[in-house]
């Protein structure tokens, strides 16, 4: 998936792989800090709001079956925790 990122022309590009990385740290740290579930998943629903909002904004991505695919995992992502 790196492999199909447009470094040149867009900076989220760039940050993507570590925006990825903090995502995976901050749903870690939510797990064992918080004290309410409702809190956690406000949380990371906007976190995967964010996410698809800015893949949707600035298209890092080369090739178009990338952006659907992430779109798809933060949709249902998104779906998922709305229905918890």
């Amino acid at each position: 998936m790196y492999d199909e990122m447009r470094y040149e022309d867009c900076w989220f590009a760039r940050f993507y792989p570590v925006w990825f990385m903090i995502k995976r740290m901050g749903m870690v740290y939510l797990v064992f800090q918080f004290k309410y579930t409702q809190g956690m998943v406000l949380a990371v629903l906007h976190m995967y709001l964010f996410e698809t909002a800015a893949i949707l904004v600035f298209k890092p991505f080369v090739n178009w079956y990338f952006t659907k695919l992430e779109i798809f995992n933060s949709g249902v992502a998104y779906l998922f925790l709305i229905v918890i």
